[in-house]
């Protein structure tokens, strides 16, 4: 069967794979509990289906904790492994994304044992 040809400019631009989660975040050790204030690492993979097309930095590493903090990091290349230093405890939510190119990304809840913030 033959691949359809894009009907506009937009759908030759952006295929349908931009913007797709398709970066794993897990748990370095799974059976590891995370807990404030001590680091906890997370693996990052790509499928293989979606090395060919690459990705481009830069990538930017989202941190959200259930206070509503947001710590941001901007990263010059595709890490292996990233950790996390919660600062409370509550269920935390971690993005790692592509900011051009694919605008590929992958995110995670880790669960961390401690206090929540006030």
């Amino acid at each position: 069967m033959a691949t359809p040809l894009p009907t506009n400019a937009s759908d030759e631009l952006f295929g349908d794979l931009f913007g797709a989660e398709v970066l794993t975040l897990a748990p370095f050790d799974a059976s590891a509990q995370a807990r404030a204030f001590e680091p906890f690492p997370l693996t990052v993979t790509l499928p293989a289906t979606y090395q060919a097309n690459g990705l481009s930095p830069p990538f930017e590493l989202v941190v959200a904790s259930p206070s509503g903090r947001h710590d941001v990091q901007e990263l010059a290349a595709l890490p292996l492994a990233v950790l996390l230093h919660a600062q409370e405890g509550g269920t935390h939510r971690v993005t790692l994304r592509e900011l051009a190119h694919n605008r590929w990304w992958g995110s995670t809840t880790i669960d961390v044992d401690g206090d929540p913030a006030q």
